[in-house]
């Protein structure tokens, strides 16, 4: 409810505007051809927008920025 109102409700900014989904996968879409492009042959570009698992620990590790700690976070010193 909105302070000093009981019978209004209030709608947050967010939920407001278009859904950020439809934008960020619009533009890494546009990101997503333009590096085929510059790469060339052989380039696999795949685009998500909260709609599939990234396994960013793994990623993490396997790009140079840290390990896997007890706590299962990256760490990097």
């Amino acid at each position: 409810a909105v302070v000093g109102q009981a019978d209004r409700g209030a709608v947050s900014v967010y939920a407001r505007n278009k859904d950020y989904h439809d934008l960020v996968k619009k533009r890494l879409k546009r990101l997503a051809r333009w590096l085929i492009s510059e790469a060339g042959e052989g380039c696999e570009v795949k685009v998500f927008v909260d709609t599939a698992p990234v396994p960013e620990k793994a990623l993490g590790m396997a790009a140079g920025l840290g390990w896997q700690g007890k706590h299962s976070n990256l760490v990097s010193r």
